[in-house]
């Protein structure tokens, strides 16, 4: 019983080695709790898809958020970036960045659009190269 308890508890081990660690830096306009949560589940479940594609184990990704479209515009052009006019979202691969220009609009679209940037940073990973349109 001994053994099986050992072997157990090293499996466990092993397991927990190769689990996938997803770190989110959320910057710009402050997110509730509630979102937070909500984006960091649904990115749990992207995660586990994306990882039977050779996803790697640890991920690092940041996350802008604009209430305000002029805030996101004058943050977009210290580097250059001009957005065009309809686009509520973008994902910026040199920066590993993904940026809500607005969330004036409805709560769900919001979260919708984040879901869909931060989907670019995961394909961008398994990929090598520049994720899809």
């Amino acid at each position: 019983m001994r053994v099986f308890h050992l072997i157990l508890l090293w499996v466990c081990f092993c397991d927990l080695l190769h689990a996938q660690t997803v770190q989110i830096t959320y910057e710009g306009d402050p997110l509730t709790d509630k979102e937070r949560r909500k984006i960091e589940q649904t990115l749990q479940y992207e995660v586990e898809f994306y990882s039977q594609f050779g996803l790697p184990d640890t991920l690092n990704l940041k996350l802008t958020v604009f209430n305000k479209r002029e805030d996101a515009l004058t943050y977009l052009d210290k580097f250059n970036i001009h957005p065009p006019k309809g686009t509520n979202g973008l994902y910026i691969p040199r920066l590993q960045k993904a940026i809500i220009l607005s969330r004036e609009k409805e709560y769900q679209q919001g979260l919708g659009i984040i879901y869909h940037e931060l989907s670019h940073h995961l394909t961008l990973k398994i990929t090598a190269g520049r994720p899809p349109i």
